[in-house]
């Protein structure tokens, strides 16, 4: 059992999204917040590169984001969060790792526990690569209304 072609080809095309459409904002665009209440893409681009991490650690990788302890439970407007630069780093840096790791996976690397079950009903890294992707699209989504509220480009162009 390996990682699908089609599980990293949706990881790099995310990886792509995020890059093109995240990376590239202002630091105000990126702090921006609809009525106030939503994570800005800040936040959500912290979360996303998190949720690399822990899949990243899961298929034995060493590399640990620098800021996970600001993006597990939402935005908090009493925390100072990294530049997008710094993000982005982090985010490079976790994603060259993750998609070499799922390249090279070994079936005993895809049958570790989680130690906790998703909602997809996955208990192990190999079944949680699907509930993954569907996070980061979730994720990407909010971006793209975001985004739009803003007067830019959707992550998608349509």
């Amino acid at each position: 059992m390996s990682v699908p072609s089609t599980i990293i080809n949706a990881y790099n095309f995310n990886t792509t999204l995020f890059t093109d459409k995240v990376f590239t904002l202002t630091e105000e665009q990126a702090d921006f917040r609809i009525e106030g209440k939503v994570n800005p893409i800040r936040w959500l681009a912290g979360h996303l590169t998190r949720a690399r991490g822990h899949v990243l650690k899961g298929l034995g990788g060493e590399k640990s984001f620098a800021y996970a302890e600001l993006f597990g439970q939402g935005f908090d407007e009493s925390e100072t969060y990294p530049t997008l630069e710094e993000l982005k780093s982090e985010f490079d840096e976790i994603t060259e790792q993750l998609i070499s790791a799922m390249q090279h996976a070994t079936e005993e690397q895809l049958e570790n526990e989680l130690g906790f079950t998703l909602p997809n009903g996955a208990d192990k890294i190999g079944g949680s690569l699907s509930f993954w992707l569907y996070h980061e699209g979730l994720h990407l989504g909010q971006v793209s209304i975001i985004r739009k509220v803003q007067g830019l480009e959707g992550v998608l162009p349509f």
